[in-house]
């Protein structure tokens, strides 16, 4: 891995677990009335997307982190939203709070190797007005679940309630919107337009994965909403050549797992999918196990973070498998690779 120096400072953070097992899942919604958003500035509205609205529910930007809340019998918990994890979960004070008994053991992947854990079923678990049903929850130690900067969750919301819909997260807006899956309409839905939209593949059952250019190479991305960093592996930071710090940033394991991993800090000049582009965004570098768990570790990778989503809303069609990311409101079709979205 080609190592340069900088003067930036990079912030030490630590990603929450891939699940990269699938469980069962049973659920039901109920519709609730549609709420206005609250556009970013320099990121055109959302409102004029079509589609069957079947629940809209706040998001909480804790430092990187997006957080939803979930509803226990009676009281409200806060779950990261993570796409990059195929089952959800909860902390083992959670289901000590809630009387949960495990009813299974499941063997987990995730960012920092492997782990065995108890499995509960969490029937009473509601995301806004949609119902979670017998859901089955992995059990994870409360530390998994803290980054180590006080920031310390009940749970993670993963891809296997998430896939049954159309989701948009507009983390700029504080928002996210569950759709009848196949309901959103192209023609006037986000901005980017059906002739923009960028086809995804699901690999290990529900992870998204698609291209992205990374100072103009290509990298294949992740989507993991549940890591607070745009994280590469040393064969992207090589091909991309992206600025990377001489020394490590972190040497800890990094969610579900127990290996170390050593993190580097990194800044890149941009990353581009589609016609959305970002540009000076600060980055991380490690050999996670987890690339190689996806069959990633051979060729230049990426987890694509909340600091993208952060500063662009995205739509994610399960039914197309098309994801459509914003774009800057402006009249020029190549301006929003000319100048970052701010």
């Amino acid at each position: 891995m080609r190592q340069r120096g900088t003067d930036r400072t990079f912030v030490r953070r630590r990603c929450a677990g891939l699940a990269i097992v699938v469980a069962l899942v049973m659920l039901s919604v109920l519709p609730v009335r549609a709420q206005d958003f609250r556009a970013a500035d320099g990121i055109e509205s959302f409102s004029s997307l079509e589609g069957e609205l079947l629940a809209v529910v706040p998001i909480e930007v804790d430092g990187q982190w997006l957080i939803v809340p979930v509803e226990a019998r009676g009281r409200s918990y806060r779950f990261i939203l993570d796409t990059g994890a195929t089952t959800g979960a909860i902390t083992r004070s959670l289901a000590r709070q809630l009387g949960l008994q495990a009813v299974a053991e499941a063997k987990l992947s995730g960012a920092s190797g492997q782990a065995r854990v108890p499995v509960v079923t969490t029937k009473m678990l509601r995301l806004g007005d949609v119902r979670a049903g017998n859901w089955e929850k992995y059990v994870l130690d409360d530390e998994v679940l803290a980054d180590g900067d006080d920031h310390r969750f009940d749970g993670i919301v993963g891809s296997d309630l998430l896939k049954y819909y159309d989701v948009l997260i507009d983390a700029p807006g504080r928002a996210l919107r569950l759709y009848k899956r196949g309901t959103t309409d192209e023609d006037s839905g986000p901005v980017v337009g059906p002739d923009d939209a960028v086809s995804f593949e699901r690999v290990r059952r529900g992870i998204i994965r698609f291209e992205v250019m990374v100072n103009g190479s290509a990298v294949d991305a992740v989507l993991d909403s549940g890591s607070p960093a745009l994280l590469l592996n040393p064969i992207a930071a090589e091909a991309t050549g992206v600025t990377v710090t001489e020394e490590p940033v972190s040497e800890q394991s990094r969610g579900i797992g127990s290996k170390k991993v050593a993190t580097y800090g990194a800044q890149i000049a941009s990353i581009r999918i589609g016609r959305t582009s970002l540009e000076v965004l600060d980055g991380e570098v490690a050999d996670l196990p987890i690339f190689g768990l996806l069959g990633l570790d051979d060729r230049p990778a990426m987890l694509l973070g909340s600091p993208f989503l952060l500063r662009c809303p995205l739509l994610i069609s399960w039914s197309a498998r098309e994801l459509r990311f914003c774009r800057r409101a402006i009249g020029s079709e190549d301006a929003a690779s000319e100048s970052p979205i701010r």
